[in-house]
């Protein structure tokens, strides 16, 4: 489990990390020919442009991944405790997270009708993370908020 752990979060971070890039190559291109060149477009249907230039990719020019990338390096940086408040919470996290997933993923599918491929591994990785929480805390989601 420890190792798929890690692998997830690094995932997340390099995923992230990636559609970051992504975004600002996209809205504000150093020079024309990086405009539009994804290591993620494959089709009409999976690509990652389409996300990209949706409203909800962003908030006030901040790309959403953002949000990831600190979720990837908080679960990386405090999944190592062993202490079962700050897991709990991180249990609560990874839910809130999944959550998200599951609406950004639906907004993809139904509104925008095409998939970005890394966000799909984001979100399998989130799923990831989840389900290793999931087996340690299977009857409490509730936070440590004292």
């Amino acid at each position: 489990w420890l190792g798929a752990y890690v692998f997830s979060c690094v995932g997340i971070i390099v995923v992230c990390g990636y559609l970051i890039k992504h975004f600002y190559e996209v809205f504000f291109p150093s020079d024309l020919e990086s405009r539009g060149l994804a290591v993620c477009q494959i089709s009409n249907y999976w690509n990652c442009d389409s996300t990209v230039i949706s409203s909800l990719s962003n908030i006030s020019y901040v790309p959403i991944a953002s949000f990831g990338l600190f979720i990837g390096v908080l679960f990386l940086g405090s999944g190592w405790s062993r202490n079962v408040r700050v897991l709990q919470s991180l249990y609560f996290v990874s839910i809130l997270n999944m959550l998200g997933c599951l609406a950004l993923f639906s907004y993809s599918l139904f509104y925008l009708q095409s998939l970005c491929p890394l966000c799909f591994l984001y979100y399998l990785f989130s799923l990831c993370l989840t389900a290793f929480y999931w087996c340690q805390f299977r009857f409490s989601i509730k936070p440590y908020l004292a």
